[in-house]
C-alpha cells in the first residue's frame, strides 16, 4: 500500500506490488488526478522517493506537485506510519 495522510487527516492511497520508481511515480499521477491545485509533499528518506526518475518527474509538473524531505530516522514526523501501524493489524489472522 502506498498513501498520503493530508493535513485534515484524510487518507489517500492505492495498492501496489513493488514500489520502485515507476509504481511510485504512477501514484503520483492518480494524486494529481484525484486531488486538484497545488500538492506540497513530505516525504520520507526511502530511495525512490529520491531517485532521479521520481525528482525529473515533480519537475515536469511545473510546480503543481513540489516535494520536501524529513529528517532522516524520524517516524514520529511522519503521519503516514501510523497508517503502517493500523494497517498492519489488519493483514493478521
Amino acid at each position: 500500500m502506498i498513501s498520503v495522510v493530508n493535513t485534515q487527516g484524510r487518507l489517500h492511497f492505492s495498492f501496489v506490488g513493488t514500489i520502485d520508481s515507476a509504481a511510485f511515480i504512477d501514484y503520483l499521477k492518480t494524486l494529481l488526478h484525484d486531488v486538484p491545485g497545488k500538492i506540497f509533499l513530505i516525504l520520507d528518506g526511502h530511495p525512490v522517493h529520491r531517485s532521479a526518475e521520481t525528482k525529473a518527474f515533480v519537475k515536469s509538473t511545473k510546480g503543481r506537485l513540489s516535494i520536501f524531505f524529513l529528517p532522516p530516522y524520524s517516524p514520529e514526523l511522519n503521519p503516514d506510519e501510523w497508517v503502517w501501524k493500523k494497517s498492519s493489524g489488519l493483514w493478521r489472522n
